[in-house]
């Protein structure tokens, strides 16, 4: 089987994780705070960013038209990017101190307490991949907590429910089960929400569930995966034929992977991106005949240098 985990690593390795800032439109005031902390806090050293006066910085950016907490909240999804210290422990005290002003500032925000829950699990993940797996556990923890907090203050945002699947299925410790459980929750408050119908038939993939899988990844609402995130349509093909070959039916399969592996013919970077994960299985085994096309492919992604 191929396992959630192993497929999450897949999407980490391509830098292309499902973030919470890929979500919803920017307003006006939050793209000039975020233009504020890029122009700000780029030449800045760790060191520097992690004693931050925060008075100081309310006051440097109290011109810009969003509440204390938010500018505060944006601050910290910041930094989670900019500081990297070789201690995974050190880098979320440098978060939690932001964080926890923020939410002194707006402690029934929900958004406050799902963006802590976020940015823990974010760094649960960089703890385990340095083999911290005491503070992986905790920040998991701390994930756990904030999310569900979140959600009783607001538990009929689609995306917070989406959010804490996402969480869960990102977890060592998690399964599909509880995952599903928070998407099937988002749709139901959203039903268009479109990670939540992704992340829904991943879960069903995982759960061998072939044909519910096959529908799921039909009800994925592909108009919103476009410009940087349309990989994901790419791999959707691929996923969908894998599920199909699964349930039975090979004809609809084959007719699948024909379709994307021609776009990838046409377009190798698509398949750079995609990795073409099941294309590769399918041709090293139940469909043999796209072999030759799947290495001539290959061979052309191999020449692609990464922007």
């Amino acid at each position: 089987m191929f396992d959630a985990r192993d497929r999450a690593s897949k999407r980490r390795r391509e830098r292309t994780r499902s973030r919470l800032s890929e979500q919803g439109s920017v307003p006006e005031a939050t793209a000039a705070l975020r233009a504020w902390l890029e122009a700000n806090i780029r030449d800045r050293q760790a060191e520097q960013l992690e004693r931050l006066d925060l008075d100081d910085y309310l006051r440097s950016t109290h011109d810009i038209d969003l509440a204390a907490a938010e500018r505060l909240r944006l601050l910290a999804v910041k930094l989670k990017d900019a500081i990297h210290f070789k201690s995974s422990r050190r880098s979320w005290a440098a978060l939690e101190r932001v964080y926890q002003l923020a939410i002194r500032l707006a402690p029934q925000d929900a958004w406050m307490h799902a963006s802590r829950g976020v940015s823990a699990s974010e760094l649960a993940e960089r703890a385990e991949r340095d083999g911290d797996h005491d503070l992986a556990r905790e920040l998991h923890g701390k994930a756990h907590s904030s999310l569900l907090r979140a959600a009783d203050y607001d538990p009929a945002d689609a995306h917070i429910a989406y959010v804490q699947g996402h969480t869960a299925y990102m977890q060592p410790a998690s399964g599909p089960d509880e995952a599903l459980e928070h998407f099937e929750r988002a749709i139901a408050l959203d039903p268009k929400h479109p990670w939540a119908r992704l992340y829904r038939a991943h879960c069903l993939q995982d759960q061998q569930r072939w044909k519910e899988a096959v529908e799921a990844y039909e009800a994925v609402p592909k108009n919103e995966f476009t410009g940087p995130k349309s990989w994901r349509m790419d791999l959707l093909v691929e996923q969908r034929a894998w599920c199909r070959h699964k349930s039975g039916d090979s004809v609809g399969a084959l007719s699948d992977f024909e379709q994307i592996l021609e776009r990838y013919e046409k377009q190798p970077h698509l398949a750079y991106w995609s990795q073409m994960i099941y294309l590769r299985r399918a041709a090293a085994g139940p469909f043999p005949q796209l072999r030759v096309r799947v290495v001539a492919v290959e061979a052309q992604t191999e020449q692609i240098q990464p922007s």
